[in-house]
């Protein structure tokens, strides 16, 4: 009879996965639409292995082809790094790992959160793995450009922090056109202060950032033996984005949240990690705000050297998604929605997880969670989330011949879909990617849209 029944469920659950294999996403009316030549009709959905599936990051190579690298969650809830490679028409690559997609166990727990390109073509994964007790915190992985790991980088492929870091988490990546790669995040320490007489050790988080040679081993030219430490008024911080400009200087760019205060982190640093003092001030350009929240911004450099700043923040119970230019000296550039800043408040749009792009013709894509309306007649928890995709003009102002008058909605799953990587190809065609919760599962979704 127990066999009965488990195969009974077995059957149940297959009539489910089949529905979902076959189910078309719900698409918004709009000039957009669709790429019926990208994958199936427009959606690759893609599977790491059994398990919970997420998307973390991704990155184009130069010959179109887009990686996916995320963690793949057993039913203990222990992940490993996982990655996928597309060829551009969204067809899973079958000259990479094991028909396209690797997972790759580092110890007993172990999840990426960035990806980039080597300029010889390998394959580099930042994140956080615990191999044992003592080895454990910020790693490293390099993979060949057949997706095997390369044993000439770290220890055998891997590359975990010294316990010295073991405090410390990464959030983003770049390499540099040597072959450089640099990684940023936050590390914590402990800081003592006098309160009344007494003296108290609290933690606090500080900007972390390190540089890699292309064997792994720490650029000494770089801060102190390969890491910069830099202290940004304590707080949780965040330093979710790197992005390098054409003359080699770094961009580190995040969130600071302390107390009330909520503060957008915009730092540059030169190429020994020494802050840039022509940017903003003492090279920070930060952002402040009492009484509300920033969420992690997304920072491109335009080929005259501006710089483009997308993000969200909310106040109260208000939701806003603001873009900003900046000059090459972090001060605003009044030429973009006559102040620098552009603003923007719509029930839509949820106030975190947004994406940003910049076009080569200067149009600024955003994607990001948009709420899910609940059915007619049914409530529904206030959580579950759809992918919406906004296009801007160049001077800050909403693209409306974009989608259904400047925003493009897209449902996939039951649930929630998340975007967490946004590419716009060679052909001009726009590539959102991200993870999908069917209920049953998750599993790993690329869009692909004709503008």
């Amino acid at each position: 009879m127990r066999q009965f029944r488990n195969l009974t469920k077995l059957i149940q659950l297959c009539l489910v996965l089949v529905g979902i294999l076959l189910s078309s996403p719900s698409f918004s009316e709009g000039g957009t639409h669709l790429d019926k030549t990208f994958a199936a009709n427009g959606l690759a959905r893609i599977s790491f292995g059994i398990g919970k599936n997420w998307a973390a990051d991704g990155v184009t190579q130069s010959d179109g082809k887009i990686i996916i690298v995320g963690s793949l969650a057993d039913s203990s809830y222990a992940h490993s790094i996982a990655l996928a490679r597309v060829n551009p028409d969204g067809v899973l690559d079958e000259k990479f790992g094991a028909g396209g997609v690797i997972a790759t166990k580092v110890g007993s727990n172990s999840q990426a959160t960035g990806v980039g390109v080597m300029p010889d073509g390998r394959i580099v994964v930042v994140g956080w793995a615990f191999i044992e007790k003592g080895k454990e915190g910020v790693a490293v992985a390099m993979y060949q450009e057949d997706g095997s790991l390369d044993t000439h980088f770290g220890d055998q492929g891997l590359l975990i922090f010294p316990m010295e870091y073991s405090t410390a988490y990464v959030y983003s990546l770049a390499v540099q056109q040597d072959g450089k790669i640099m990684v940023g995040g936050k590390i914590t320490i402990r800081k003592e202060y006098t309160d009344q007489l007494l003296v108290r050790s609290v933690p606090d988080d500080y900007v972390f950032l390190a540089r890699l040679n292309s064997d792994g081993a720490f650029d000494p030219a770089f801060g102190k033996s390969g890491v910069v430490v830099t202290d940004v008024g304590g707080g949780h911080v965040r330093i979710t984005s790197l992005t390098l400009q054409s003359d080699g200087k770094i961009i580190a760019s995040g969130t600071r949240q302390k107390g009330a205060t909520s503060t957008l982190v915009l730092a540059r640093y030169n190429l020994n990690g020494v802050l840039d003092e022509r940017f903003g001030v003492d090279g920070l350009a930060n952002r402040t705000m009492e009484n509300g929240r920033y969420k992690p911004p997304t920072v491109s450099v335009l080929a005259d050297g501006r710089i483009h700043l997308v993000g969200g923040y909310s106040v109260r119970d208000e939701a806003w998604l603001f873009l900003s230019r900046l000059r090459a000296d972090g001060t605003s550039d009044s030429t973009f929605g006559g102040s620098g800043t552009v603003v923007t408040r719509t029930t839509l749009w949820r106030f975190s997880d947004f994406i940003a792009v910049t076009q080569p013709d200067g149009k600024i894509v955003v994607s990001g969670l948009s709420v899910r309306p609940p059915k007619p007649g049914q409530s529904q928890p206030p959580f579950y989330f759809s992918i919406g995709i906004s296009r801007f003009l160049e001077n800050g102002q909403a693209d409306i011949s974009f989608g259904g008058n400047g925003i493009q909605v897209v449902q996939i799953g039951a649930l929630t879909d998340r975007p967490t990587f946004m590419t716009v190809q060679k052909n001009g065609r726009i590539v959102v990617a991200g993870h999908s919760d069917n209920q049953v599962g998750q599993q790993i979704v690329l869009i692909g849209l004709v503008p």
